[in-house]
């Protein structure tokens, strides 16, 4: 009989600890002023300064979200048998995009409503 034998250190757990990580130091420490460095940088987030700031409020809760999300997976997909060892690096990639994909959607539409 098998014990249960999941590790926290699944490809999807580390990634979900690193988009954890990120976005609660964006959202303690965003960045003030808009820059090419640190934050939500997309053409439309940099057009002004309210959008900035809105940006970088509204990515990191989906950003904190997903990274809770991707940890979850870490655990259960493994522990049912929905992934092997040798098919966490495609799942990785499914939940990065999971995960990414609406955090940039739902803000950009978001960003559109925001007038300058």
């Amino acid at each position: 009989m098998e014990v249960f034998s999941i590790t926290c250190l699944s490809q999807p757990c580390v990634m979900g600890i690193i988009f954890l990580i990120a976005g609660t130091i964006m959202y303690f420490f965003p960045p003030k002023s808009i820059n090419n460095w640190y934050g939500y940088r997309t053409q439309q987030s940099q057009s002004s300064q309210a959008k900035w700031d809105f940006a970088q409020n509204y990515s990191t809760k989906w950003l904190i979200g997903g990274g809770l999300f991707a940890i979850i997976c870490g655990f259960v997909l493994p522990y049912f048998g929905i992934i092997s060892p040798k098919e966490e690096t495609y799942s990785v990639v499914i939940i990065a995009i999971l995960i990414l994909v609406p955090t940039f959607w739902i803000t950009e539409q978001k960003l559109k409503e925001i007038k300058d």
